[in-house]
Order: structure tokens, then sequence, then C-alpha cells
């Protein structure tokens, strides 16, 4: 079947292998899939991402709303290894297969951000790295964490263009 891909440069989009997948239906429970996808490495507290995605609500409601969020990304997901959670966290499961287009994209600039001179592979990479960029970070997202994310990552994305440039 292939691993969990999911596209966050440009629209979200998300496939297992190369079959696209339908996204959970709610807005916010889309960007808590990339929120999680992208901050895998740590578990979350339910609390904050409560507090995090439904700031207006009251405490129980919130963690309603968080449930009920993760509850549409465990049914757009085949299979149950992607999210880990119990009573105090969730996290998506970093030892899953998965491929997310940041990590690639991250991966092919690291020569350029290392230092390292603009060699024939340098630039090969980079122009993979262009390629891969599809758009802004979750393109027609407006949370806080995913702007912060998105300037980071159009820098980035300059950053190569301007490289390939010279």
């Amino acid at each position: 079947m292939g691993p969990l891909r999911l596209f966050l440069l440009g629209p979200l989009a998300m496939a297992m292998g190369e079959q696209p997948l339908a996204l959970p239906a709610a807005r916010k429970a889309q960007s808590l899939l990339a929120y999680l996808a992208v901050r895998r490495t740590w578990p979350q507290p339910r609390v904050e991402l409560a507090e995090r995605f439904w700031p207006e609500a009251p405490p129980v409601r919130a963690r309603r709303s968080l449930n009920t969020a993760l509850w549409q990304i465990r049914n757009s997901i085949p299979g149950d290894a992607y999210l880990l959670a119990d009573s105090q966290t969730v996290q998506f499961n970093p030892t899953a297969p998965h491929w997310l287009d940041v990590d690639q994209f991250e991966t092919l600039l690291t020569p350029l951000f290392q230092g390292h001179p603009p060699g024939s592979e340098t630039m090969r990479r980079l122009q993979q790295a262009v390629a891969l960029y599809r758009g802004e970070f979750l393109a027609g997202f407006y949370d806080d964490w995913a702007l912060d994310e998105r300037y980071r990552l159009e820098a980035r994305f300059l950053d190569a263009l301007l490289c390939l440039a010279t």
C-alpha cells in the first residue's frame, strides 16, 4: 500500500502510497493533522492542543472538539498506526511509515544551510527542492502556528531561488 504521504507545501493533500485520500471534513481537524505531523517528535499535551485550536471555547467543549477532530483524522487515514494517544497526550507516530514534503524539502536544502559550496550536486538538490515547493505552507490556513512555519519555509525557498539564480 505504501506510506502515508502528507503534502503540506501548497494546498493540503494526503495519499496512501499513490492513492489519494480524502482529508478530514473539518478544517480544524486538517490543521491539527498537519500540526501533529510537523511536531511528531514529541507528544503534544491534549490541554495545549485544545487551547491552541479552540481558544474561544470553554475547556470542556474544547476537549470535546479535540476528540472529534482526532476521530476525523483517524477515520481519514487507513489503519490505526498513525496517531498515538492517551488521556494526556497525542502524537503523530514518528515510526509509522510516512513521508512529508516539508521534510524532503528541508533535507534537499541541507547543503545550502550548512555552507557547502554551490557545486553541481548542491545545485541539483536545490532544483529538486524548488520543484517540490508547490506553494506556501498550508495554503489557505491562517492559524498562527501555520503562519510562522509558512514564513520560515518561504524564506528557505527564496534562499534556494537566489542561490540558483547566481
